[in-house]
């Protein structure tokens, strides 16, 4: 199924694209099945690991 390839796509470090492809997937899941609930969830801890990468890396570049 495409939620597969979404978490094979985050797997190889593609998480801004696995990301893009679980809010494109949103829309197309029937709104109370439980693919919509997974799509749903796993794009928010996606969002997070997006943001606290980003922390990361700003706080690394201090140390440049």
């Amino acid at each position: 199924t495409r939620f597969n390839l979404i978490l094979a796509k985050e797997m190889m470090g593609d998480v801004e694209g696995a990301y893009k492809d679980c809010l494109a997937l949103l829309p197309e899941c029937k709104p109370e099945s439980q693919l919509a609930a997974l799509t749903l969830h796993y794009s928010v801890v996606l969002k997070n690991r997006i943001t606290s990468h980003q922390t990361l890396n700003l706080q690394l570049q201090r140390f440049e």
